[in-house]
């Protein structure tokens, strides 16, 4: 498959960050979560951790289009910058990928290492980041190739 390089503005952003809010939904019923991530920017995904049976896992295990959101409290208007994403979890890896996925997940929070950890994978399809530092209301958006598994 091949990968649409993300702008480096939004890469700076996303390693900058730990924690993004995941947003599900089942049954046109919404749910968000907080979780911590790990970023793979030369395959640009994403890997969490969230137990299965919390209810935004038991949405995506139905609908695994997901949508969310990294933002940092910032003391003023001007420098206000957050970034948005949609994506989809993966919910069929291979062996090789879980292990990837681990040793990600393990690398950035070495704390987990001896944990029993249910991990996630989220392959961004959108990302839209709000950056005031560039000019106000300043938009840096990437979209995947791979529009067919999403539309927006």
């Amino acid at each position: 498959m091949k990968i649409e390089p993300v702008n480096t503005q939004i890469i700076k952003y996303i390693k900058e960050n730990k924690v993004f809010t995941l947003a599900t939904s089942f049954q046109n019923i919404p749910y968000s979560a907080i979780c911590f991530y790990a970023y793979h920017m030369s395959e640009n995904y994403f890997v969490f951790t969230s137990d299965k049976r919390t209810k935004h896992v038991s949405d995506f295990l139905i609908q695994p289009f997901v949508a969310g959101s990294i933002y940092k409290k910032q003391n003023t208007i001007a420098s206000v910058k957050g970034l948005q994403f949609t994506g989809k979890i993966i919910l069929d890896l291979s062996a090789a990928e879980k292990e990837n996925i681990e040793q990600l997940y393990h690398c950035t929070f070495p704390f987990t290492k001896k944990m029993k950890l249910s991990l996630w994978m989220l392959k961004p399809l959108y990302f839209k980041l709000t950056d005031n530092s560039l000019g106000f209301g300043k938009k840096i958006k990437w979209k995947s190739l791979n529009l067919n598994q999403h539309t927006h």
